[in-house]
């Protein structure tokens, strides 16, 4: 996790996704961790791929969608307006 979150520092995106999908194989049901990695891909200009790992998630946890609607204004989600009212649309 803490290889994905370097990389996306360093803005290499596919390294970020490769850290972090070998970290959720070590901790299948962790939430949380596939939580930041849809949050650190949004904010990278993937949404598309972030809506697809944050729909399960506000599914199991409902709290994950009530988290994100505070991200932007900590400056922790830094997508339009239009891209967070689509996150936050997932049913």
């Amino acid at each position: 996790m803490n290889a994905g979150d370097l990389a996306v520092e360093k803005n290499d995106v596919p390294g970020a996704i490769r850290e972090y999908e070998a970290a959720e194989k070590l901790f299948p049901q962790n939430l949380e961790m596939k939580y930041w990695h849809a949050i650190s891909l949004a904010n990278k200009q993937q949404v598309p791929a972030a809506l697809k790992l944050l729909a399960p998630i506000f599914k199991q946890d409902p709290n994950w969608r009530t988290l994100t609607q505070r991200l932007p204004k900590v400056g922790l989600l830094t997508v339009t307006d239009a891209e967070l009212k689509q996150i936050l649309a997932l049913k």
